[in-house]
C-alpha cells in the first residue's frame, strides 16, 4: 500500500497537509480552544543529568523529528502543518527543596498543572518540557499535544531520549542514525492513497460492516447525557487477576486468538449484560505504522477502528471468542483507512452530545508509563468509557478506566471494573456456558 511513500529532506521551512486523523483533533480543537483533552503527556526518570544536557537532547529529538518542531496555521480555512527547519525547544528547571515523598508528590503536582493548559498550535509547536530536580534525582515533565504524538511514540521518545543524555553527557556525538522518512512524508502519501481504487474499494469494506449498525450504546448512567459533551473525565484503576488472564489466555490460544482477542471478547460480554443490546461496536487503537520504515518515527500514526460483534443467540464465550477473532482480523486487513473518511462516508446522525459510531474504547496496551506517569490525576475522557489493560514482562496486568465524569460517578465504574473482573473470572473456569447464565452479581448484592 505505501511503496509510493518516500523522504523529502531539506534545510527549509516545509509545510505540509494533515493526516486524516490530524484533522479530526485539529477541528475539535478549534471547536473548543481552550480545552486540555487532547494532552499527551509522560514522567520519565532521567537520574542526576545537566539541564544543559536535557536540552541538547530535547532538541535533538525535534531535529529528528518534525512534529516536535511542527505549528499548525489556519490556510483560508484549511489546517497545514509548518514545520521549522531548526528545532527550539524551551526547557524549564525546577529545582524542589524537597526530597522522597515529597519529591515525588511535587512532580506530580506540576505534571497535572502542566497538562491542564491548553496549546495555542498555531503560533508554535505544542511542546512542553518541565525538567523536575531534587537532589541527584530528575525527572522530565513532557507533555504533547496528540496531534505531533501516539502512544507507540512514546518509547521511541524514552529510549531516544537516553540515548542522546548518555552520549552528550560523555561529551559523544549522537549515536542515533539518520531517519529515512518524516511524519509529513507519510501524511502526503495518505492524502495521494486516499485518491486511489484500493483506498475507494477498503472504504466500501467498511461500509458494508457498519451499515446499519446501532448510533447509541444504551449503558446505564447515573447522569443524564448532557446535550455538548464537555470532556470531563476521570480515570480509575483495577489490577486485575493474573491468574484469571493466563487462564482466558490459554483458552485464547486454544481457538489461534491472541490475548487482545479474549480481553475484548470479554469486554463486549460485559456490554451486552449492561446494555442489553446484542449489536455492539467498540473502539480499539491501533499503532497505523505498516512497514519498518514507519515505526522509529513520532507522530500520530495511530488509527480508531470500529469493532462491531453479535452477540445474539445466547452464545458461550468459546463461540464469542471465536466472532470476535473474525471481526477484529477482518479490520486489521483495512487499518489503513482513517476513521473519520469513515464517519464522512457513513454520514451517521451527528450530535455534540456523544462520539459517532461508538462511544466506548477497548484496548490492550504493553506498559503504560512509569508508576509517577500513572500518579498523575487525569481530568479529561474523550470517550463515554475506555478500557485500558496495561500488561508488562514481569505477569502484571492493570486494568485502567477514563470515563466521562458527566455520565458517571466514580462509584459506578469501580462497581464496572469488578464485574469485568468477575466475568473474566467466570469464562475462564466455564467457557462452555452461556454468557447470559453468568452471575455479574458482586459480594453482598446477592443478600
Amino acid at each position: 500500500m505505501q511503496a509510493g511513500l518516500v523522504g523529502r529532506p531539506g534545510k527549509l521551512e516545509r509545510r505540509a497537509p494533515l493526516s486524516f486523523a490530524q484533522q479530526r483533533l485539529w477541528f475539535l480543537q478549534r471547536l473548543a480552544p481552550d480545552s486540555s483533552a487532547y494532552n499527551v503527556f509522560r514522567i520519565l526518570p532521567l537520574g542526576e543529568t545537566d539541564p544543559q544536557v536535557v536540552r541538547a537532547a530535547l532538541c535533538e529529538l525535534a531535529r529528528r523529528h518534525g512534529p516536535l518542531r511542527s505549528r499548525f496555521p489556519d490556510d483560508d480555512g484549511v489546517p497545514v502543518q509548518v514545520i521549522a527547519p531548526e528545532p527550539d525547544i524551551d526547557l524549564q528547571v525546577c529545582d524542589l527543596q524537597v526530597t522522597g515523598a515529597a519529591a515525588r508528590s511535587e512532580t506530580i503536582r506540576i505534571a497535572e498543572s502542566e497538562l491542564e493548559r491548553p496549546f495555542d498550535l498555531t503560533s508554535a509547536p505544542p511542546v512542553r518540557a518541565t525538567l523536575v530536580r531534587s537532589g541527584t534525582r530528575s525527572w522530565l515533565v513532557l507533555v504533547l499535544h496528540h496531534l505531533i504524538s501516539d502512544h507507540w511514540s512514546w518509547p521511541i521518545l524514552a529510549r531516544e531520549l537516553s540515548s542522546l543524555c548518555e552520549a552528550f553527557t560523555a561529551g559523544r556525538p549522537s549515536p542515533l542514525p539518520e531517519l529515512p522518512l518524516q511524519f509529513a512524508d507519510y501524511a502526503e502519501w495518505q492524502q495521494e492513497w486516499m485518491g486511489s481504487e484500493d483506498f475507494r474499494s477498503r472504504l466500501q469494506t467498511w461500509k458494508d460492516r457498519l451499515t446499519g449498525a446501532p448510533a447509541l450504546l444504551d449503558l446505564p448512567t447515573d447522569h443524564q447525557r448532557p446535550a455538548v459533551q464537555s470532556f470531563r473525565g476521570a480515570i480509575l484503576d483495577r489490577q486485575l487477576p493474573w491468574a484469571a488472564v493466563r487462564e482466558v489466555e490459554a483458552l485464547g490460544r486454544s481457538q489461534r486468538s491472541t490475548a487482545y482477542m479474549s480481553l475484548l471478547a470479554v469486554f463486549f460480554a460485559l456490554l451486552q449484560r449492561l446494555s442489553g443490546q446484542d449489536d455492539l461496536v467498540v473502539g480499539t487503537f491501533v499503532g497505523g505504522r505498516g512497514r519498518v520504515d514507519l515505526e522509529g518515527l513520532v507522530g500520530f500514526f495511530s488509527n480508531t477502528l470500529p469493532l462491531r460483534a453479535d452477540l445474539g443467540g445466547r452464545p458461550t464465550f468459546r463461540e464469542l471468542l471465536g466472532r470476535v477473532r473474525s471481526v477484529v482480523l477482518d479490520a486489521l486487513e483495512d487499518e489503513q483507512v482513517p476513521l473519520d473518511r469513515l464517519v464522512e462516508e457513513l454520514a451517521p446522525q451527528r450530535g455534540l452530545s456523544h462520539n459517532p459510531i461508538f462511544q466506548v474504547v477497548f484496548t490492550v496496551l504493553e506498559g503504560g508509563g512509569t508508576s509517577l506517569t500513572r500518579e498523575v490525576k487525569v481530568a479529561t475522557s474523550k470517550f463515554d468509557l475506555s478500557f485500558y489493560v496495561e500488561m508488562d514482562a514481569n505477569g502484571n496486568a492493570n486494568l485502567r478506566c477514563e470515563y466521562s465524569t458527566d455520565l458517571f460517578e466514580r462509584e459506578t465504574v469501580a462497581a464496572l471494573l469488578e464485574r469485568y473482573v468477575r466475568l473474566l473470572e467466570a469464562v475462564g473456569k466455564e467457557p462452555d456456558r452461556p454468557l447470559a447464565e453468568l452471575s455479574l452479581l458482586l459480594p453482598g448484592e446477592l443478600e
